[in-house]
């Protein structure tokens, strides 16, 4: 089998684990903030590498959350659906970026306020 390779390899190699939930999202929405920056210069070579670096967050977001909470899950999955969609598909959702903004703004806020 082969071995997956990580842009974000520390991580990817526990210490995402070690995040809470709020800081995951928070990192997540780090990374789709710069996708929707990169898109509205029109870059989308850059915004691609924003979008699978999001991704790539999203994916060890959804595999360090607990199994038995399939409400969280199924969040998580759907956010990955609509960033695909937004991103790199048809929008389906017919998402803007200030709705992903908002929804990835929040947990930058209540992470930043559970650290003080």
């Amino acid at each position: 089998m082969d071995q997956v390779s990580y842009q974000h390899e520390t991580l990817a190699n526990g210490r995402w684990a070690e995040l809470s939930f709020a800081e995951q999202m928070g990192n997540v929405g780090s990374e789709v903030s710069r996708a929707v920056r990169w898109q509205s210069k029109g870059r989308p070579d850059r915004m691609d590498q924003c979008v699978f670096r999001a991704l790539e967050l999203l994916d060890l977001t959804i595999d360090a959350a607990d199994r038995s909470d399939l409400s969280r899950l199924k969040e998580l999955c759907r956010a990955r659906e609509e960033l695909c969609s937004y991103f790199l598909g048809d929008n389906e959702f017919r998402s803007t970026p200030e709705q992903i903004m908002k929804y990835y703004d929040a947990f930058a806020l209540a992470a930043r306020a559970r650290r003080s």
